[in-house]
């Protein structure tokens, strides 16, 4: 068996660039037709897994109370345990079957917790769409409001 010696080697660790180009115009495409801003392959970074990706978000920060919602996707508490400079604070979740819990109640939490960073994600909203999920244009903004006004990531 002959394999070249080019493909003995890593990927770079974001991904190959025809691969994050091709990311970027499919979700360009699909999310962000006639929109002024447009994602780059710089906005894109592949990774084998949600776990590396977790880990590799995670390698980034600094000294952190991180806020994770609860019960959510189980890696997140794995992930948060492995680095001794973040401290990882659930987010009590009342309503599993809303992507995002009340804006004052997360301000609430928020504030109450200290928080530097919140890792937003949620199994009830995995595509972001706004529809179904009971997040309004309102309300989102508002997250966005609390997490400027705290200096969050």
């Amino acid at each position: 068996m002959t394999i070249p010696e080019a493909e003995l080697e890593y990927a770079p660790v974001t991904g190959l660039q025809e691969l994050r180009v091709k990311v970027a115009d499919y979700y360009n495409h699909l999310y962000r037709q006639g929109k002024s801003s447009q994602y780059t392959p710089d906005n894109v970074c592949v990774v084998p897994g949600g776990r590396a990706g977790l880990t590799r978000i995670m390698a980034v920060l600094g000294n952190v109370n991180i806020g994770y919602f609860t019960p959510d996707y189980t890696a997140y508490e794995q992930c948060l345990g492995l680095f001794l400079r973040i401290s990882p604070s659930p987010l009590l979740h009342r309503d599993v079957n809303d992507a995002l819990m009340d804006p004052k109640e997360f301000e609430f939490q928020v504030k109450g917790a200290g928080l530097g960073s919140v890792l937003l994600s949620n199994p009830a909203n995995p595509t972001g769409k706004q529809s179904n999920c009971g997040v309004t244009n309102t309300s989102f903004s508002f997250f966005v409001f609390v997490w400027n006004r705290s200096y969050m990531t």
